[in-house]
């Protein structure tokens, strides 16, 4: 057993098995569109022969067709009517609920996934500020934001610098941190024989700055979500119980919810908690 099990075996001794096999499943993912391109998408949908069946829970993203390969081309894709990408990554999104007029931070965007669906919710109004501190994965962002015709604007910042120059200044504010994204640890080799267990510490600290600072830049009465992809409690329940004990007055968790991919059928881990600033 190698350093990776024995840490997540401690972690959870009665669901370890299960947890693993749940994080080795593949999942399908999803074609996410938005509202105006719906009828399109459902012509050429039709003239392919193609089913469609949208999420019960996203109206706006269309399950994967049976019987086509995953990474097939699909009709609308030269278009850019829709975006491909992992159902559980709709989520943070949809506890976001981001409104037209709104000044909104995404501010560890890269791809840019999550930030195509934001500018979609907000019907190309308000104000969509996309951060990633990586020059590389920001150059793809623009990619993305060029086929599918969004409009916000791409910065490359800390995204701790942010509260301290847009103090109180966003309604909404997405924190997808970093983290330890046990998922692509496990199914890549390479990163599954370098890790150790010094990076969840590593990212617990970073995640912790990175709330703290935020919250700075949040308006009164504004929302922030929190999630991570990871399932450790330290980057995810203890830092959230910790956050609302220090901020004790200063903030209200909302909701909190975890999604297990072996518990969900065709979903990645996600942890989402959603505050509001009181």
């Amino acid at each position: 057993m190698n350093i990776f099990e024995n840490y997540y075996r401690e972690l959870f001794p009665s669901d370890f098995e299960s947890i693993m096999e749940g994080l080795k499943q593949p999942t399908k993912p999803v074609l996410r569109f938005a509202a105006k391109n719906e009828k399109r998408m459902r012509k050429l949908w039709k003239e392919a022969g193609l089913e469609w069946k949208v999420l019960d829970w996203c109206s706006c993203a269309l399950k994967w067709p049976k019987g086509v390969e995953i990474g097939e081309t699909l009709p609308g894709t030269d278009e850019g009517l829709f975006y491909v990408q992992n159902a559980s990554s709709l989520l943070p999104v949809l506890a976001l609920d981001p409104q037209p007029d709104d000044r909104v931070l995404d501010c560890c965007a890269a791809p840019g996934g999550k930030a195509l669906f934001i500018w979609d919710l907000m019907q190309g109004e308000g104000e969509l500020l996309a951060n990633d501190i990586s020059n590389a994965r920001r150059g793809r962002m623009r990619r993305i934001f060029a086929e599918h015709d969004c409009a916000a604007k791409i910065m490359g910042r800390n995204a701790a610098s942010f509260g301290g120059t847009h103090k109180e200044y966003f309604d909404r504010i997405l924190l997808d941190a970093p983290c330890s994204s046990e998922k692509h640890v496990l199914n890549s080799p390479r990163h599954l024989k370098e890790w150790k267990p010094g990076r969840v510490r590593h990212l617990r600290k970073l995640q912790w700055r990175l709330i703290q600072a935020l919250f700075k830049a949040l308006k009164p009465g504004g929302r922030l979500v929190y999630s991570t992809c990871s399932i450790t409690p330290e980057e995810n329940e203890e830092l959230i119980k910790r956050f609302v004990h220090k901020l004790e007055g200063g903030v209200k968790l909302i909701k909190e919810e975890r999604i297990w991919p072996h518990k969900q059928e065709n979903m990645d881990p996600m942890f989402i908690a959603v505050f509001e600033k009181v």
